[in-house]
């Protein structure tokens, strides 16, 4: 007569499975989470430089709700991430619905600002043009 197989006990189970269920969930969230920073619109990953958020308002733009915003502005906070402010809300209720529109100056009187950044364009400076031809160098030492 065969006896029936024995099972781990609970915990024994548990703690040999937990490393294979966090390494999946871990997985999952990066999958997550890069599939929202390439939305239909385009790619977003820039996005991923910002700081201090407290929800992601597009998965077409990078459109945040920014937490620790007292007194400061988008232009700013865009600006630390090494990107440009694309528009600016008041969100007293820290939600990306029923804000109202302000400048990317303006600092928040709130916690909590909805902020849009964008990549700054691509730098590139024209050469300037001389008003007056060069000088030529002096050919007899001064006196």
């Amino acid at each position: 007569r065969s006896e029936p197989p024995q099972r781990p006990p609970p915990l024994t189970w548990i703690f040999e499975m937990a490393p294979r269920l966090l390494t999946a969930i871990v997985l999952v969230r990066i999958a997550a989470v890069l599939g929202h920073l390439r939305g239909p619109g385009g790619n977003i990953s820039f996005c991923a430089r910002v700081t201090d958020v407290r929800l992601r308002c597009s998965r077409d733009v990078c459109r945040i709700v920014a937490e620790g915003m007292h007194g400061k502005s988008c232009e700013s906070y865009c600006g630390e991430a090494q990107l440009t402010c694309a528009g600016a809300w008041a969100a007293p209720a820290a939600t990306c619905t029923g804000a109202q529109p302000v400048t990317c100056g303006e600092g928040s009187a709130s916690e909590a600002h909805i902020c849009e950044c964008k990549e700054k364009p691509a730098h590139n400076p024209t050469p300037s043009t001389p008003t007056e031809p060069p000088t030529e160098p002096p050919t007899q030492p001064p006196t």
